[in-house]
């Protein structure tokens, strides 16, 4: 089970030395560089150093002036920076100030206001003094940030009910409650008006389902007798028992689950055949029979060796996908306070759907001074809206194979491509090095096409005479008309070939729904996922057909 997502990306509550500075003459908002670790922290720096952006920004140097729209992008534009992801880096163009991407900008503001709201609570930051403006500011970027927030239909079922007032009991805190909401199906209503800071949600660690549950159960002496266990794969066996006794202490939790997942590892014939040709398919196909091997090799020897402990009817191949279509769809990794990380289901939190511009993103360790697991709003989310965590910068066809749904427009939406650049002409060789030309390029939907992505084309693309002459940057210069031309042929050919399989296979709508046989659900989510592609290589392909029509 090395594939279990929804983990969220745990920003350290930076220390104050490090977060920020006061001094007689200074009041700074210093930004915490890249860690020494990160793959990035070079090119970071240099971008930084290149569009004379600093790590530190003296707010007496305004020397009681309003803090000016330019000063506060400059400071926005370098936390931006340093939350680039090396996916978002390889996009980013010269003049291209971002926002990179909804993931980034919420990191980079949710860190400068960490920052800014622990210099408030250092200095006695008057009203309207640029500090206290600062930091009004950037709540209003972070609560401006688009939400896909809606009212929750009004009837809450008795399971639903059962499962807040099993959280109660187990000392869960929670400002959310379960409700339904057209589109989403089931999500978590907030019961307050919820605002950056605020707690969200606080789970005591010995409400969590992990490893350490399923060892300390009478499963325990049977797991520990298996050693090609994962802890992962243990708690998975746990709960597939687990889920059936309506006496234990999680039955509540169980019960509120659904009995069916719709993801994409359970594709029948219909939605695979629809599928077909596309590199989803067989992400699909090797997923299950993945899944598949590993049943194979515990089960029936498991149920065999250990009858009471393995019943055969609740360890089945349809209950162990079930069991995998859960914990994908719904563990989360969280840090234990000995170091350990383990992957768990958190009740409460798993209400929370996901969204790429979420209330809730940091939430993946243990605090150690009361043993709970914290989930605070990072901006605020209106009493009775819809209250969203972000599941990661997950493109729609790791949403479709793992949690059976999609983002429209996703801009995680990422089409790979592979080039052989040329390695025999040491002058092509010499330009690839220079510029540093890569032979692994992306594109997504609605952008621009990525100018390492044309100026290595235009690389391979060169004949000998232009090898010979050509002394120039291929990221910005063209090389000649006959050049430019064969790069756009070429990614027009790549992208129509990468669209065959798209093409619809009948005359139906993939937003077509009304007359939609519900056990068709694959094959509906099929054609959707196909839909959003081919909108992507449209996108992409049109720029190719403009850019050809310009020449």
């Amino acid at each position: 089970m090395d594939r279990l997502t929804r983990q969220g990306s745990f920003l350290h509550r930076m220390s104050r030395q490090d977060t920020f500075r006061v001094l007689k003459d200074e009041l700074l908002i210093k930004l915490p560089p890249p860690a020494p670790h990160d793959v990035m922290h070079d090119k970071k720096l240099a971008l930084l150093a290149k569009r004379s952006l600093s790590l530190s920004y003296d707010l007496k140097e305004l020397k009681g002036q309003q803090i000016g729209e330019k000063w506060v992008e400059r400071l926005i534009e370098a936390a931006r920076i340093l939350q680039l992801t090396e996916t978002e880096w390889y996009f980013v163009e010269d003049d291209d100030k971002g926002p990179f991407s909804p993931r980034n900008e919420i990191e980079a503001l949710h860190a400068l206001e960490l920052n800014v709201r622990g210099l408030l609570m250092t200095v006695a930051a008057e009203p309207e003094s640029p500090l206290f403006n600062l930091h009004k500011l950037v709540l209003e970027r972070l609560n401006g940030l688009k939400s896909d927030s809606t009212a929750p239909s009004k009837n809450v079922s008795e399971i639903n009910a059962r499962l807040s007032t099993w959280a109660a009991e187990q000392g869960i805190k929670s400002m959310i409650y379960a409700a339904e909401f057209e589109g989403f199906g089931r999500g978590g209503a907030a019961s307050t008006n919820l605002q950056t800071g605020d707690l969200v949600i606080e789970i005591p660690q010995d409400a969590l389902i992990s490893e350490d549950v399923a060892m300390e159960s009478d499963m325990g002496p049977a797991l520990k007798e298996t050693p090609e266990l994962t802890g992962e794969t243990m708690v998975l066996l746990w709960s597939m028992r687990e889920r059936h006794d309506e006496k234990s202490k999680y039955a509540p939790y169980f019960a509120a689950l659904p009995e069916t997942f719709h993801t994409g590892l359970g594709f029948g014939i219909g939605g695979l055949k629809e599928l077909e040709g596309t590199l989803v398919a067989d992400e699909i196909i090797q997923a299950r029979e993945h899944i598949h091997n590993q049943y194979d090799s515990l089960f029936p020897a498991l149920s065999d060796k250990y009858p009471t402990i393995f019943p055969e009817k609740y360890f089945t191949w349809e209950c162990f996908l079930w069991a995998c279509q859960l914990w994908y769809s719904y563990g989360i990794k969280v840090k234990f306070p000995r170091g350990t990380i383990q992957t768990c289901l958190v009740p409460v939190a798993s209400l929370l759907n996901h969204s790429i511009s979420p209330h809730v993103t940091h939430f993946s360790r243990i605090n150690e001074s009361n043993n709970t697991l914290q989930l605070f709003a990072l901006r605020q989310c209106k009493a009775g809206e819809q209250c969203f965590l972000s599941y990661g910068s997950l493109p729609n066809s790791e949403l479709l194979t793992f949690y059976g749904f999609l983002v429209k427009d996703n801009p995680y939406d990422i089409i790979p491509i592979d080039l052989d650049l040329p390695n025999e002409i040491p002058e092509q060789v010499e330009l690839i090095e220079k510029y540093d030309v890569l032979s692994y390029h992306m594109v997504r939907g609605f952008h621009p096409l990525p100018t390492q992505l044309v100026a290595a084309l235009r690389v391979a693309c060169m004949e000998e005479d232009e090898i010979a002459s050509f002394k120039a940057d291929p990221r910005t210069v063209m090389i000649s008309e006959r050049n430019e031309r064969d790069v756009y042929e070429s990614l027009l050919s790549t992208f129509d070939s990468l669209l065959e399989p798209l093409e619809q296979q009948d005359d139906s709508s993939p937003e077509d729904t009304e007359e939609t046989d519900p056990s068709d659900w694959d094959v509906l989510l099929a054609k959707q996922y196909k839909e959003g592609q081919r909108r992507v290589l449209e996108s992409v392909k049109s720029e190719c057909i403009s850019k050809l029509s310009s020449l």
